[in-house]
């Protein structure tokens, strides 16, 4: 390792630096060094943002794009932990908040996707669709308060079935052909890990959920209240 640092120290130019670094990164990583690599990997992401200009390749790319993937999920945890919710105030404000976590979410995943490494552009774009996916699917698990009366509940299910069908649906269809995209382009580039064996197990899946009239199931919104105390459903 002192080897190669002092190699980087002495090269003659910033990319040659990136260079030696990476090949450090991966040594440590053969050798299962995970902080280690991650400490050189930090390092290169420091000088590629010093000079702007330089843009990294090999090894060098591949571990500066693995640390910026990993770097995500800070970002990833927030936009999950905003939950919708009743009452509808509080789901409008919680709404729009999200969508406004998940265009910036996308935004970064998209410069993930940018940096040109095969391996965690697949990475980045199952992340990028999991992420319209896990707004739908929230979105549906919402429950209509069982303090409701019936009126009430059935116009919170009609709205509900509005923004299921202008809203919902839209980034549905999103989520799925950017699963796709990632499953063809695990195949086109080669990549073998466990990033593009799940983009192909979910497009698949959600190529047999494809009907002629649309992506099936379409949503279910439940009142907390028991069918027999008088609930209703929208499917």
């Amino acid at each position: 390792a002192a080897l190669y640092f002092k190699l980087a120290k002495d090269s003659s130019s910033v990319s040659e630096r990136l260079d030696i670094l990476g090949e450090l990164a991966r040594h440590y990583e053969q050798a299962g060094l995970s902080a280690k690599k991650d400490g050189v990997a930090e390092e290169i992401k420091k000088i590629v943002s010093n000079n702007k200009k330089v843009k990294p390749t090999g090894n060098a790319a591949f571990y500066l794009a693995e640390s910026s993937f990993k770097d995500i999920a800070k970002e990833r945890k927030k936009y999950d932990a905003i939950k919708l919710r009743f009452p509808e105030n509080d789901l409008i404000f919680l709404m729009k908040k999200k969508q406004k976590a998940l265009l910036k979410l996308v935004k970064t995943y998209d410069d993930e996707i940018e940096k040109g490494v095969p391996e965690w552009g697949v990475a980045a774009l199952y992340e990028k669709s999991t992420a319209y996916g896990a707004y739908v699917e929230q979105f549906r698990k919402l429950k209509i308060p069982g303090r409701y009366t019936p009126e009430e509940r059935k116009d919170a299910e009609t709205a509900l079935a509005q923004i299921d069908k202008t809203q919902i649906i839209p980034l549905e269809q999103n989520a799925v052909e950017i699963m796709n995209l990632c499953a063809e382009r695990a195949a086109q580039f080669h990549v073998v890990n466990s990033y593009s064996q799940k983009c192909f197990d979910e497009a698949k899946k959600a190529k047999d959920k494809v009907s002629p009239f649309g992506i099936q199931p379409q949503a279910g919104f439940w009142s907390t209240r028991a069918p027999k105390d008088g609930a209703s459903k929208y499917e």
